[in-house]
């Protein structure tokens, strides 16, 4: 059985790109410098779903989809950050070297918005998304 834990308080939003998405955004990026937009050359765009939502909510469709039971447990994110500390020392005073703890970020990842403003994309290369979600 999966038992899934929700990392915070589960209303964090986060920004998701479908694949085929990154790939249109470099064909309209490739578009770009072959009409020469000056602005374009050697600049760095967020390119998104441009369709934020609820991380758990995604979370809970993948795990449906899988057929696996949606995360239901609701733990707080410094009680998660708590023992990835704790690990990372644990892993320390054993002398553990080879084994790096990533919990930390993790926790961080998956308890706290992470959304990308890709208007300059919009703007600049002419990138919408053509798969949604």
């Amino acid at each position: 059985m999966v038992v899934l834990f929700i990392v915070g308080t589960g209303e964090n939003v986060c920004d998701f790109t479908y694949v085929d998405n990154v790939a249109h955004a470099h064909v309209c990026a490739e578009e770009a410098l072959r009409s020469g937009i000056a602005f374009v050359e050697g600049k760095a765009f967020f390119i998104t779903n441009l369709d934020p939502m609820k991380l758990w909510d995604f979370v809970s469709l993948l795990f449906d989809g899988l057929g696996y039971p949606r995360p239901r447990f609701k733990v707080p994110a410094k009680l998660f950050l708590f023992v990835a500390v704790l690990s990372n020392w644990l892993h320390e005073k054993l002398e553990q070297r080879d084994a790096h703890s990533v919990l930390t970020p993790i926790v961080h990842q998956l308890s706290c918005n992470m959304t990308f403003n890709c208007f300059e994309a919009r703007n600049h290369i002419g990138y919408s998304p053509i798969v949604s979600l």
